[in-house]
């Protein structure tokens, strides 16, 4: 199984696993948005045995949507915290405000590593159907060289999730398929933002922790089990 990483932003580590898992289970065990949230956190490893096992071809995209006080942004970092620093521009998440070419460079060879993006309604005038279809399909565009030879095309299996204030999907031609490769969520993610604070206290002291005991919790089940369980 191949296992990659974003050669641009190296993962890191802080806390441990017990402090992680802890002190979270008093905001996560009775709030599902939450509990949804780290499940699609971890989801990039299966995505790509699921890949391998061709059972499944896409790669997948979510999208958190909804106003500034649901609590959004702070289930991003949740599920970031799953693989190391949530911090925006310096951990994990990388904004909107990046190129959509930055986009497809940091998702080369990410295979089994999942990608975040916060504020995607940055771009509010932005036509997203060609992005959400190669981002699914694991692969950019074909391009040519100056010289008329054909670029190396860039290849991921991935998860990858989205914050926005507004719906992605209205911002696309409606094409049916894009219902299919984008699932948008809209709802109240943390209890308050009392609760909100204290999770990100906790992720900001304890991450990259969880990735290790859940890749290895994976391997165990295999593919044929996990086949049957998709």
């Amino acid at each position: 199984v191949k296992f990659s990483a974003d050669p641009l932003i190296a993962p890191t580590s802080k806390g441990t696993f017990e402090s992680w898992r802890d002190g979270l289970q008093p905001f996560v065990e009775d709030r599902p948005e939450l509990q949804l949230a780290l499940a699609m956190g971890a989801s990039a490893p299966v995505v790509t045995l699921l890949n391998i096992c061709n059972v499944f071809k896409d790669s997948l995209i979510w999208a958190f949507v909804g106003g500034s006080s649901t609590g959004k942004s702070t289930s991003l970092k949740l599920s970031a915290s799953v693989w190391g620093s949530a911090n925006i521009g310096t951990g994990l998440i990388n904004t909107m405000f990046d190129t959509e070419n930055f986009l497809f460079a940091t998702l080369t060879k990410k295979y089994g590593f999942p990608h975040f993006i916060d504020e995607a309604s940055i771009r509010d005038k932005a036509d997203f159907t060609s992005m959400i279809y190669q981002l699914s399909m694991g692969s950019e565009r074909g391009r040519c060289n100056n010289d008329g030879s054909p670029k190396e095309i860039k290849h991921w299996s991935s998860s990858i999730t989205f914050t926005s204030e507004k719906s992605l999907l209205l911002q696309t031609n409606q094409n049916k398929g894009l219902f299919a490769r984008l699932v948008e969520i809209n709802c109240q993610w943390t209890k308050d933002g009392r609760s909100a604070n204290k999770i990100l206290k906790i992720i900001g002291a304890n991450y990259g922790v969880a990735w290790l005991p859940f890749v290895k919790t994976l391997m165990k089940t295999g593919k044929k089990s996990l086949i049957q369980m998709f």
